[in-house]
């Protein structure tokens, strides 16, 4: 019994220590992977900065949901917004551009942005 309740001690100190190591960053990429909801999505857009390399932004948020050309892509959120001009409701979500002043194709983050992504 003694060495049952050590266990379950020493278990619950190892999964504290482990969260506790995450940055917020980091836990929010897990939690947007796995929701993909918008709170999630702003504390990493909130973190991100023009120059971080493409590998470490994907592997925050995972796969878009939608690339309308090369080097930009789109992440959605289960948050909507109604559009004026468009006369509708508009997912919400961060759109990230990986090209360059003259349009070449980076492996960095050149432009982001939170917002309506409807087109």
């Amino acid at each position: 019994m003694i060495y049952r309740g050590l266990y379950m001690v020493l278990l619950t100190a190892l999964l504290v220590g482990c969260y506790a190591d995450s940055s917020p960053i980091e836990s929010a990429g897990a939690e947007y992977r796995h929701n993909r909801n918008y709170k999630s999505l702003e504390v990493i857009y909130k973190n991100l900065s023009p120059g971080m390399q493409r590998k470490e932004i994907e592997r925050l948020l995972g796969e878009p949901d939608y690339s309308p050309g090369d080097g930009q892509d789109y992440y959605s959120s289960d948050r909507s917004v109604y559009v004026e001009d468009q006369e509708r409701e508009v997912v919400v979500g961060l759109v990230v551009d990986y090209q360059d002043k003259n349009g070449a194709v980076t492996e960095t983050l050149q432009e982001f942005w939170l917002g309506p992504i409807g087109e």
